[in-house]
């Protein structure tokens, strides 16, 4: 036999081009085709629907015409011409995309997308990866398409279905997925020569005399147009390259991949949270389509075993469920049938962001999914908390799953599989997907399509395949704007399934992530432990991006905590008191919070509360914010009467106005040197002491219309505490120094800026005089110097800083206007940027603490705005605020590790050594660079992707620096943040003596007192019937002993125990070596031990609650 090896290969290709040529058979348009072409969202059959229709010809292209946000929808019947066992059909809807303009950013299409019935059942969606489905029927088909955000002019290409030759689309699948296998294995591999052989016998018995490619033949040159030949000769050269297998079964003990289907849909993007309710809708209808994809297509004959590859699909974020539920129950009601292959995990509610969401909200993402979920599932987020592992325990949650890390752009992270040990010391599992990302190499990503090069490459990547030669994990689908598995997708795990026992080849299992972790847990004791925060070395600007888009997330969070807090209150005194009637009320209000939370957890979805989606995204979810946000605050005003009603009123008090001041924090809340709000609890004040307002401001919100030329200027309303100087300031005009209890300031004159900050407790200045890093402007660095960059990141503007910013410094604001207001004590300057942007301040003065209440006209690109503070203080390390904690971070740049972290997050950061230190907070900002001394914190930017409106227009934020005197605590840093984020509570009341006036609580009083500073209150919420749960963290870093008061709370009423974050209790020896109820007392008082950074969650339950 004569055997070319220099060309084997390309004959191999030049088969496998002849091969396509042969694939169809036919194609029958459709028939009696409708079009409507002013539908719109909606998600049952279009016919049900009253719309406007009028006739096409499927035979010819049809012209969508100019379209944007338009909806079109479809009728036609389909006809199946060759019912033959040797061929198979599919229905095809094939559109010809045509943008109008780059179609990127604001202008991502989002479509043509949409989803197709037959015979009025859901068949399979449209979108860039899917034009239709394999039919065993013909009948009637409906389909309905979103065409596009952008501006588009995109054409129905075909519409009918295609006829397939079944045999001659097996062979083209197989050859082709094995001629990538072949192109990926070494040549020095000897399986891989077995397998070239056997292919090129194979091909040899195909009979191609009547074929051509790429020149097609004129008819009188045919011999026969039926390919007669050709097509009698595919089974033998299908049978000969399916016999490759031979009977050799894959041993169980053969090193794996693991292949999941997953479709990452990002619920908000490049699109609005809107379409992405049509998304997934479209994705799960394509998904439980191609879970039953044909067997008859599957199998080559009635003796072939191979027929079923049992692939599993998770779907995670409950969310997208909830819409589905919400839109379509029939869809929904089959994917929970479909329990087989379909699997619920993931463990939050939403793929959520780790770093910028609170506490709580993490908390919620992992309460609101049900308790059967196994793994953490967040492939694409930013980066992830320290503290995550220790919440992830509490709910019951024992691996983590992501992808992201390996995006890191200094070091690469030295394992695939660990155990992840959080601030706490919890250790969790921790697992990588290592699919190759080869536009980026080097990268991972989370989505693959299963070719040969993926998987081989899968294994490859793994790290810890010595110890664990199962457990490789490649996620197969279409991603971000979903679409999920497709059908070449399933044709390589068909092809790659029947190979017997390669050299480098990995056998495939198909598991679910609890079966996956499984085989992990079984080597836990031999796997590497990672000590600290999952750090992303990349997108540190979402930090920064869409200050607008943060405030709301951040209010959210804020009014739900102060809300459930009110909640508890009034229950408790409700019970207590029996007042029934008002309980019924509170009732109700509990269960319309839940709705509440939804919307809150979706907005930390990973590219919400970041700002990396676009100006219609953005802007939806803000608008959704201020509709919520009035709903609440009804009920936070109702709450507030309510309990207003228990307290005592004089009789001076008579039908005067008084105030009611709450505060939720569980420390003495400081206003002035005149007045302090108990620790969670209230004060009322009388008419004749002074009564406190809220601060007003408003900002701007740019929106695109319809071009980049064309926008509509929002504007956004808001209530803040105010934040007075104390009235213990004084300022020396001639000096421009200004004194408070603590502090000595002294600015600068010319610039406005602070250039000294001297502590009288301690006789020491905390700003570094002189700098020998001068700015290119020639002169010495200041306290509250605002620093401007050009900010022009490699790819991804609203993701990134890079470090060569620091490159690219431009000129400082100059100072326009420093001016002392007497009355107030408080000091107003404004710095020009330019000719258009300004930043106006209000900096107040309290004790040691100085706040900074800017307002910004930033009328900027590309630009990026920090404010520095040059300190005097000496230390290698700096600590920031992270969710029931802290971590330390490096000042220095001694490693590539310690370079990479120029741009960290904190909910606060401080900056101490030995004796004394520095504190920076802020409302919306949380991007800090602390080194060498200097602390800076990012203020704004102005990318111009992915909203080119990010941040435009008049902006407000708040910061502050606190300057201690003593060792650092962590504990007081978190008390200055909350206080910034969590205002106090103002209600303007009449005093009334009526029948609603219950003179019943004193007029200043506690609801919870802790003895210890270092034991934190996070929340207080309730549960069902009367019962409620308080939850306590130890901020400090140390064991620590507390006793925790209820006053009002009557003990004969409530039991305490220690519950999990399901609200399950813990193991009774644990409950009562943690937990000691003192029983004599008349009040509720706890004793709680504390580990380092514990989280305790309490359960107070009433006791008629199994009663009821």
């Amino acid at each position: 036999m004569i055997y070319d090896p220099e060309h084997i290969l390309p004959k191999f290709n030049k088969y496998l081009e002849l091969i396509n040529t042969c694939r169809v058979i036919s194609f029958e348009p459709a028939h009696n085709c409708l079009i409507c072409k002013k539908a719109y969202q909606f998600f049952d059959l279009p016919s049900s629907h009253d719309l406007s229709w009028e006739y096409f010809d499927a035979s010819q292209k049809y012209d969508f015409g100019t379209t944007q946000d338009d909806w079109f929808a479809f009728q036609c019947d389909i006809i199946i011409k060759n019912p033959n066992l040797d061929l198979f059909h599919k229905f095809e809807f094939n559109i010809e995309r045509n943008y109008l303009v780059r179609a990127w950013d604001d202008d991502s299409p989002s479509g043509p997308e949409g989803r197709c019935w037959l015979n009025t059942n859901f068949l399979s969606s449209i979108d860039s990866f899917h034009d239709g489905s394999v039919i065993l029927e013909d009948g009637h088909v409906e389909a309905l398409i979103f065409t596009s955000h952008c501006l588009s002019q995109h054409k129905l290409r075909k519409l009918g279905v295609t006829t397939y030759h079944k045999s001659t689309e097996m062979l083209y699948r197989i050859l082709k997925c094995y001629l990538e296998l072949i192109n990926e294995l070494d040549e020095n591999n000897f399986d891989r020569s077995k397998l070239i052989n056997h292919i090129d016998k194979s091909l040899r018995l195909l009979d191609i005399r009547d074929l051509s490619y790429p020149i097609q033949l004129k008819d009188i040159r045919i011999h026969d147009k039926s390919k007669k030949s050709f097509y009698s000769s595919v089974n033998k050269c299908l049978n000969m390259i399916l016999s490759f297998n031979n009977g050799k079964e894959r041993n169980e003990n053969d090193f794996s991949v693991n292949i999941i289907g997953y479709s990452h849909l990002d619920s908000c993007w490049l699109w609005p949270f809107s379409i992405s309710k049509s998304k997934i809708v479209n994705t799960m209808t394509t998904t439980l389509n191609l879970l039953d994809f044909p067997n008859s297509i599957l199998s080559h004959s009635s003796h072939d075993k191979k027929t079923e590859i049992k692939w599993k699909f998770l779907q995670t974020a409950p969310q997208h469920l909830k819409w589905i539920e919400e839109n379509d129950k029939e869809l929904y009601q089959k994917i929970l049938n479909k329990n087989d292959r379909i699997f619920i995990d993931g463990a939050m509610w939403i793929e959520s962001d780790t770093t910028l969401s609170s506490g709580e909200t993490l908390v919620r993402q992992l309460m609101m999914v049900n308790e059967n979920h196994n793994v953490l599932f967040l492939p694409d987020c930013f980066g992830f908390s320290a503290s995550l592992p220790q919440l992830m325990k509490l709910a019951g949650i024992e691996g983590f799953i992501t992808s992201k890390i390996s995006w890191s752009e200094y070091t690469k992270f030295p394992y695939s599989t660990f155990k992840w040990r959080g601030i706490d010391g919890t250790d969790v599992l921790a697992h990588f997907i290592t699919c190759p990302n080869d536009s980026k190499p080097g990268t991972t990503k989370y989505v693959g399509t299963n070719t040969s090069h993926e998987i081989m490459k899968t294994y490859e990547n793994y790290k810890q395949k010595s110890i664990l030669p199962h457990s490789s994990l490649c996620l197969m689908g279409r991603g971000d704007g979903g679409g999920g598995v497709d059908e070449e997708m399933i044709w390589n795990l068909y092809a790659l399934s029947r190979l017997p026992p390669m050299n480098s080849v990995p056998k495939i299992l198909f598991p679910d992530l609890k079966t996956l972790f499984n085989g992990i847990k079984e080597k836990r004791d031999e796997i590497n432990i990672w000590d600290d925060e999952l750090y992303l070395e990349k997108h540190s600007g979402t930090l920064t991006s869409q200050e607008e888009v943060k405030r709301v997330c951040k209010m959210f969070e804020s009014l739900l905590q102060s809300i459930e807090w009110l909640i508890v209150v009034n229950k408790v005194m409700n019970q207590k008191y029996h007042n029934l009637k008002i309980q019924k009320v509170i009732d109700c209000y509990e269960i319309d919070l839940t709705k509440y939370w939804y919307n809150n957890l979706l907005f930390h979805f990973h590219d919400s509360v970041t700002g990396t989606s676009t100006n219609q995204a953005n802007l939806e979810l803000i608008s959704i914010a201020h509709q919520n946000f009035k709903k609440l605050n009804e009920i936070k005003i109702k709450l507030l009467k309510n309990f207003s009603n228990y307290i005592k009123i004089d009789r001076s008090d008579i039908n005067q106005e008084r105030q009611l001041l709450i505060n939720t924090l569980n420390h003495d809340r400081i206003i002035n040197e005149n007045l302090a709000i108990p620790c969670g609890g209230w004060k009322i004040l009388s008419s004749h002491e002074t009564q406190y307002k809220m601060n007003e401001f408003t900002v701007e919100f740019y929106e695109r219309i319809a071009s980049d030329d064309s926008f509509k200027i929002n504007k956004f309303k808001y209530e803040e505490n105010q934040l007075e100087s104390s009235n213990n300031v004084f300022f020396d005009p001639s000096s421009k120094i200004v004194t408070t209890e603590s502090l000595i300031i002294t600015f600068n004159e010319k610039s406005g800026h602070i250039s000294s900050i001297f502590n009288k407790n301690n006789n020491r200045e905390y700003l570094a005089m002189y700098n020998s890093n001068l700015s290119n402007e020639n002169h010495p660095e200041e306290g509250n110097q605002f620093l401007l960059y050009e900010d022009r990141s490699v790819a991804y503007p609203a993701w990134d800083i890079q470090l060569y910013h620091k490159e690219m410094q431009l000129k400082s604001p100059t100072l326009e206007l420093f001016e002392f207001n007497e009355k107030a004590k408080n000091l107003r300057t404004v710095h020009k940027i330019n000719e258009k942007s300004e930043i106006e301040q209000i900096i107040t003065f309290q004790n040691n603490k100085i706040t900074f209440i800017s307002t910004v006209k930033w009328l900027e690109h590309d630009k990026l705005l920090k404010v520095i503070f040059p300190t005097s203080i000496r230390s290698r390390t700096a600590n920031y605020g992270i969710q029931f904690g802290h971590i330390e971070r490096s000042t220095h740049q001694n490693t590539l590790r310690d370079v990479a972290k120029y741009e960290v997050f904190g909910r606060w950061a401080n900056l101490s050594d030995s004796n004394s230190g520095i504190t920076i907070c802020s409302d919306v900002k949380g991007g800090y660079d602390i080194h060498n001394g200097k602390m800076m914190l990012s203020l704004l930017k102005a990318p111009m992707q992915t909203d080119k409106w990010c941040d435009y227009g008049i902006r407000h934020f708040t910061y502050q620096i606190n300057i201690h005197s003593h060792k650092f605590k962590p504990s007081l840093a978190t008390r200055i943040s909350d206080e910034l984020n969590y205002p106090y509570l103002i209600y303007n009341t009449k005093s009334e003596n009526t029948e609603n006036s219950m003179n019943l609580l004193p007029r200043e009083g506690s609801f919870v007192q802790i003895d210890n500073e270092n034991v934190i209150l996070e929340t207080l919420k309730p549960s069902k019937n009367n019962s409620f749960v308080a939850r306590f963290y130890e901020a400090s870093g140390g064991s620590q002993k507390a006793t925790i008061t209820f006053p009002f709370i009557d003990k004969t009423i409530y039991d305490a125990f220690i519950v999990d974050f399901h609200e399950n209790p813990v193991d009774i020896i644990e409950n009562n070596a943690k937990l000691k109820v003192e029983k004599e007392l008349d009040s509720l008082v706890l004793n709680i031990t504390f580990n380092a950074f514990e989280i305790i969650t309490i359960y107070f339950r009433d006791h008629y609650e199994d009663i009821k």
